[in-house]
């Protein structure tokens, strides 16, 4: 008779138990306490004004990380990276990683950035202007990556010019196979196959060389397998020596 009762009582007890275990679990789940009530930005959230709220009955535990990185970085292309931490009880924080441009371009008469990555900006957010105007692209789409192989090489050259003196170009022009950087001294002419590492490291010991000899040239070809520097325009009616001059 007692095996019995006990029987009985732990029958009685494991679904009690059970059932209790799992009110506990709604209640976490639905209750107030682990209700998402702030989400702090740490540093500037001037971009994120409107991409960051607070959903109402959004449980803590159960925001997906993943997904909420996503909708930020769907919502504005200026954020590269989101660090998320839960701060429990309640508290969302974020430690966002915003895009850096590198040029504008002008599409449908407006100003638009795009990053090293060709990450197209939009231009309404950013306060100073890069100083390089790429006029090599007519069309393109806010929070879509450029994948222009052309563009690519460009950007790939602008990346390892910014570190360098003098080096950034003002403009940035394309025609067929060549690439025309414009500077405040010179003109620079390079093709789409070269190295652009390679075009750069050149690029910044012209520079220095000219800074030496405080002469500019006019016009620097960078197509051929030296430079290849002019100097004096090319006149058609001028018979003098001749105008251009090989680099070793």
């Amino acid at each position: 008779m007692k095996r019995r009762v006990q029987r009985l009582l732990v029958l009685l007890i494991i679904p009690a138990c059970l059932l209790l275990l799992i009110a506990i679990v709604l209640q976490i789940l639905n209750g107030d306490f682990f209700r998402l009530q702030v989400v702090y930005i740490a540093g500037s959230s001037d971009l994120l004004t409107d991409l960051v709220s607070v959903k109402s009955r959004q449980n803590l535990l159960l925001i997906n990380e993943d997904k909420y990185k996503r909708d930020i970085k769907d919502k504005n292309p200026w954020v590269k990276n989101i660090l998320i931490s839960k701060q429990l009880p309640h508290t969302l924080r974020l430690v966002m990683e915003y895009r850096q441009p590198i040029a504008w371009v002008q599409i449908d008469d407006k100003i638009t950035f795009i990053d090293s990555e060709g990450m197209v900006l939009g231009g309404d957010t950013y306060d100073t202007r890069p100083p390089i105007y790429l006029s090599c692209i007519a069309h393109a789409k806010i929070g879509l990556i450029i994948e222009d192989p052309q563009i690519k090489m460009i950007l790939s050259l602008l990346t390892n010019l910014k570190d360098i003196d003098e080096a950034l170009p003002q403009q940035i022009s394309c025609e067929k196979d060549l690439i025309t950087l414009g500077y405040e001294k010179t003109i620079v002419v390079m093709d789409y196959s070269k190295n652009a590492k390679e075009m750069a490291a050149s690029l910044q010991l012209l520079f220095k060389q000219f800074r030496i000899d405080g002469q500019w040239p006019l016009r620097v070809n960078m197509t051929f397998s030296k430079p290849v520097l002019t100097f004096v325009e090319n006149v058609a009616s001028q018979s003098a020596t001749p105008a251009a001059q090989s680099i070793n």
